[in-house]
């Protein structure tokens, strides 16, 4: 994933801000604990594990 910060300064992204979503059986999954600092304009793209699950992950969104 690609995740971008759009802000001049600087933000911290932790895994309780995403969350997976539209599982094939309806359900909603947060990814493995993680936390990293982003500065102010900074793109990161990083790896996500949201553990094993019987169904695809169909989108992930991002929430506060």
């Amino acid at each position: 994933m690609t995740i971008r910060n759009t802000s001049t300064e600087s933000r911290i992204l932790e895994s309780r801000h995403l969350m997976a979503a539209l599982f094939a059986d309806g359900g909603r999954l947060a990814p493995q604990a993680f936390s990293r600092s982003l500065n102010g304009g900074e793109t990161i793209s990083i790896t996500l594990s949201f553990g094993f699950s019987q169904f695809p992950i169909l989108g992930v969104y991002t929430r506060e």
